[in-house]
């Protein structure tokens, strides 16, 4: 538990980036790889990632990111996009896509689909 308070404690918010540095596309692919793998409630993962790469279009989203220079300095710009509203048809894409990646009947798993519909 000492080791998470310390890296914890070493947590630091970037605010000044060097544009002439970036980060290599090997190592921003592990990062794509793990944001995909991160956890969430019952494994919906609501969210998308939209790497914007367009250095017009970072421009544009500048002035919405109270026109901090992290937008159009990092070699990468990552939007994330949260869905807030989450109901019975997402639910059932995600049953869906859960049966056929592990190749098992959707009624194998349909408790559980009750059980997430329930609770939203």
């Amino acid at each position: 538990m000492a080791m998470l308070s310390e890296m914890m404690n070493w947590r630091y918010s970037t605010k000044v980036f060097d544009k002439t540095k970036k980060i290599d596309e090997k190592t921003f692919d592990e990062i794509m790889e793990s944001l995909r793998m991160a956890p969430s409630s019952y494994g919906l993962q609501p969210w998308k990632f939209l790497v914007i790469r367009d250095e017009n279009i970072r421009a544009k989203l500048r002035p919405f990111s109270w026109n901090q220079g992290q937008i159009t300095d990092a070699s990468h710009l990552i939007v994330f996009c949260a869905n807030t509203k989450i109901d019975a048809d997402y639910v059932e894409k995600y049953i869906d896509l859960v049966a056929k990646t592990r190749n098992i009947d959707k009624e194998k798993i349909g408790a559980y689909k009750d059980m997430m519909i329930k609770m939203l």
